[in-house]
C-alpha cells in the first residue's frame, strides 16, 4: 500500500521537516514504498503548488519546499510492481480538489489500450466520493487554532 500525508494548520509551517518524517517511514516500511511520489501544498495566495518524483521520497532534497498551512504527500508503492512512470503518482487534481488514495482497483484495466486513463478515472471517482462524503480540501479562514495538525497512513 502507499504512505500517506497530510499536515494542516491556521499558521504557515516549514513543509520539509514534516516530509523528511513521512520519509523515514516510507523508507522503513515492510512494503516497498518507493516507486515515486508527490505532494500537494497551498502558497501564500492560496493557489496550489504540486510536485512529482518518479525517485523514492528519501532520495529527493526536501529541504526545497518553503512554507504552507496544508500539505498533502503520495508515496507510491506499485501495485505489483507495475506501471511505475512518474504520471501515475499523486496527488492527482481537477481543476478544484487535490486528492490521494490508498489501494488497489481490481478488475479494472488502465491506459490507452484499455480505453482508461488511471486520472480521468481517479478525477471521477474522487469528486463522486468527495461530494458524497464532503471531503474537498478548501482554505479555511483563519481561527484561534495555532499549529499543525498531522494525519499519516
Amino acid at each position: 500500500m502507499c504512505r500517506l500525508l497530510t499536515v494542516r494548520s491556521q499558521t504557515p509551517f516549514a513543509i520539509g521537516p514534516h516530509l523528511v518524517k513521512f520519509a523515514h517511514i516510507a523508507k522503513n516500511s515492510k512494503e516497498y514504498q518507493g516507486h515515486g511520489w508527490g505532494c500537494a501544498y497551498q502558497n501564500p495566495a492560496g493557489h496550489w503548488q504540486f510536485y512529482r518524483n518518479i525517485r523514492p521520497v528519501w532520495e529527493g532534497d526536501l529541504s526545497r519546499f518553503g512554507e504552507t498551512t496544508l500539505l498533502v504527500a503520495h508515496a507510491r508503492s506499485a501495485f505489483q510492481d507495475k506501471d511505475i512512470v512518474v504520471e501515475n503518482n499523486m496527488p492527482f487534481f481537477d481543476g478544484r480538489t487535490v486528492y490521494i488514495f490508498n489501494g488497489e482497483l481490481r478488475g479494472l484495466k488502465f491506459g490507452k489500450k484499455a480505453g482508461l486513463e488511471p486520472k480521468k478515472f481517479l478525477t471521477t471517482s474522487a469528486a463522486l466520493t468527495g461530494a458524497i462524503h464532503g471531503r474537498h480540501w478548501k482554505r479555511q479562514s483563519p481561527s484561534s487554532k495555532k499549529g499543525p495538525v498531522t494525519s499519516g497512513v
